[in-house]
């Protein structure tokens, strides 16, 4: 049975979409619209520093939106159909502070498919904590369980390097992939 690594945040949700719509509500000085977060992290194109960025995203994940936030329908009914094919681990590079509220949004939506949380603290200032992985390629590769890695960031699908994981990046406005998530799903249940 092949293991499938997940990244949560504009994975499995659209975090980045509902993070901005929200920050711009709450910024409404800002004519940005979506398409232009060619950046991740945006903070530099939204103008404020790494450290605010940061402090909004954790306020988002701490609020009523994020915990009412859908799964992305697609990935839903997939696993719906196909989950149980394959095992399942979510890799997230979030804050400490925060971990906690992106694992219970994760296991409400793909609890029953998606048994393993395991997240890089992102970090923030004043969390001292050990510090064992600082990215998802190294904490997959010292994992060595995952056969997929399914991801929007392409550092981090560039720092698996050649190993054994088959990656996908799923297309959003900060990378280069064309490739959307129903054709990743496809790709994935041919591997049956």
């Amino acid at each position: 049975m092949l293991t499938i690594a997940w990244d949560i945040d504009d994975v499995l949700n659209d975090f980045m979409k509902q993070w901005f719509h929200n920050w711009q509500h709450l910024h409404n000085t800002c004519n940005l619209s979506y398409a232009d977060i060619t950046q991740n992290p945006p903070h530099n194109i939204i103008g404020v520093s790494l450290d605010e960025y940061r402090d909004s995203i954790d306020q988002f994940r701490s609020s009523e939106l994020f915990a009412n936030m859908p799964p992305n329908q697609d990935i839903l009914q997939w696993f719906k159909q196909y989950g149980h094919f394959f095992r399942h681990i979510a890799v997230s590079a979030v804050s400490r502070k925060v971990a906690n509220v992106s694992s219970s949004w994760l296991f409400r939506h793909f609890g029953d498919w998606i048994r393993t949380f395991a997240f890089i603290p992102s970090p923030r200032i004043g969390e001292n904590i050990p510090l064992y992985d600082s990215t998802k390629a190294q904490y997959l590769n010292w994992l060595e369980k995952a056969d997929i890695f399914i991801e929007d960031n392409q550092n981090n699908v560039d720092a698996i390097g050649q190993t054994k994981i088959k990656s996908f990046i799923v297309a959003q406005p900060w990378n280069n992939s064309k490739i959307q998530i129903g054709q990743i799903l496809t790709a994935i249940t041919g591997e049956l």
